[in-house]
């Protein structure tokens, strides 16, 4: 067996809901990493949301099986952005030399993968680093505490992966310290040093269609990857932004969300959040509870960017797609019968493995 298939499918079992207390101590150090990056973006003839209203009138101009195509032109964009980060790396262990890049999904920050709800269960930091892993976490461009870019030309998918390839690219190079602040306590000497022998991508959600990204433009710089929440297959696309429950983030809440300037929208409620991500039997309250409070923004750019299909002809690692059986935004709210192996195949056609792990009563 491909030596980074066996990684592939060790990684795959670091799922939140399998971590196990070790008593490891969290060996962490916070980031703020400036990147600079460019993107071919694109331009909408989108109306400007600065209110509930327009949200909603946007919501319902996307939606509607009559609308028209917003897009009008390629829009080449570059800039320097601040991104906070997390970089973990296990004391002692014979595999940090792997290291994790996780990508969140809409709706979340870098706290997706280490909530602080009980950690032994729920977080994905946790869990890699109990299995002796590297993990870099981050939030993305527009959630967080990263920089709140224009919600409308920059912040979409695009720009989203070019700055996941920037990261990954620092990261081989054994530079993220060095291009970085560090935020609190410094770290120890060996940090300064560490340059990963392997990089794998891990994705949730719209975090996975940003690797799924990376992988058609910058195969090449992915040993592995790991796609949670996504899943091509003949039900992708049916579910629209009306499904989100989004409200005008800077007016939702003004004190969570004050520094979103104009086009940046948020699920507005616990059931909005539960319709998407969470299936009544499957998850704990106060898990949906938690993702409230730290719940995060999205943008009108992102909503209407499309996925990047170009296929991934660089990437020669194994790739693992996980997805709940009965995941709403992917597969219509049922995974079963919707994909099949040759279109996950002509996506990937140099990737040395492909697999499909759906779970069964999961959203």
């Amino acid at each position: 067996m491909h030596n980074v298939t066996r990684l592939l499918i060790g990684l795959s079992a670091l799922s939140p809901a399998l971590a196990t207390p070790t008593g490891h101590t969290k060996n962490c150090v916070q980031l703020q990493i400036p990147v600079t990056a460019s993107a071919n973006n694109t331009r909408y003839n989108s109306a400007k949301v600065e209110s509930n209203i327009d949200l909603v009138d946007f919501v319902w101009d996307t939606s509607t099986w009559s609308h028209a195509n917003r897009s009008t032109e390629a829009l080449p964009v570059r800039g320097t952005y601040s991104i906070s980060a997390q970089l973990c790396i296990p004391a002692n262990s014979k595999k940090s030399h792997v290291l994790q890049i996780a990508t969140h999904g809409l709706g979340f920050d870098k706290r997706y993968w280490d909530p602080e709800l009980k950690p032994e269960e729920y977080s994905y930091v946790h869990a890699a680093l109990s299995k002796g892993y590297s993990i870099l976490t981050y939030d993305r461009l527009g959630t967080g505490k990263s920089t709140k870019a224009d919600g409308y030309n920059e912040v979409q998918l695009g720009l989203q992966v070019a700055i996941l390839k920037e990261l990954t690219v620092l990261a081989r190079d054994g530079k993220l310290l060095a291009s970085s602040k560090i935020l609190g306590k410094h770290p120890e000497k060996s940090f300064n040093s560490y340059k990963p022998k392997k990089v794998v991508h891990v994705g949730h959600s719209f975090g996975s269609a940003t690797t799924s990204g990376l992988l058609s433009l910058h195969g090449n710089l992915s040993d592995g990857v790991i796609l949670t929440g996504f899943l091509p297959n003949n039900q992708s696309g049916k579910v629209g932004a009306n499904a989100f429950g989004f409200e005008f983030a800077r007016q939702h809440d003004p004190r969570r969300f004050g520094d979103r300037p104009a086009g940046y929208a948020v699920q507005a409620s616990l059931s909005s959040i539960q319709q998407i991500f969470l299936k009544k039997g499957s998850f704990e309250v106060e898990a949906l509870e938690y993702a409230e409070k730290i719940k995060q923004t999205g943008t009108v750019g992102e909503l209407s960017s499309t996925l990047i299909g170009k296929p991934a002809a660089e990437f020669k690692g194994p790739l693992q797609y996980f997805i709940g059986e009965n995941d709403y935004p992917f597969c219509d709210g049922d995974c079963n019968n919707t994909y099949d192996m040759d279109t996950l195949k002509s996506l990937n056609p140099a990737a040395s493995h492909i697999g499909v792990h759906l779970l069964y009563g999961g959203l």
